[in-house]
């Protein structure tokens, strides 16, 4: 699944997201095909139910439940919950908007993005030894 991340990703949007600060998986994930998305969100949609299937065989129902009200206030979770597992139209929908010209969009900051950090720092004299 990684390696056809890897292969079905577009690296130079992967590597502008990342530079605006997502993480390479959500970055990859945002720059697949559609088709592809929705396979990875069906298999983790399908992985939590079976986790928490799993859950309540071995913890019970209430405590089960207590679970999913939990994981609901996490972002993430709650994302999967309200909206990619329970409406089939949403990770194509809405995600692909992200992925989609990212040069493009993110044109107005490319030149903050080229910028080295480093240039940014303002140099001071740092003793390095004792």
């Amino acid at each position: 699944m990684i390696a056809r991340a890897e292969a079905e990703s577009r690296p130079e949007d992967v590597q502008l997201l990342m530079k605006i600060g997502l993480k390479q998986f959500n970055a990859q994930f945002f720059t697949v095909p559609v088709q592809f998305m929705r396979e990875i969100t069906h298999m983790a949609c399908s992985k939590h139910e079976e986790q928490l299937q799993c859950g309540a065989i071995f913890e019970g129902a209430e405590v089960t439940l207590r679970r999913i009200e939990d994981l609901k206030t996490i972002g993430n979770h709650k994302l999967m919950f309200d909206y990619e597992c329970a409406d089939k139209e949403f990770v194509p929908s809405v995600y692909p908007c992200i992925g989609l010209n990212v040069a493009l969009w993110t044109a107005n900051c490319a030149e903050v993005f080229r910028i080295p950090i480093k240039s940014k720092i303002p140099k001071h004299n740092v003793v390095t030894h004792f």
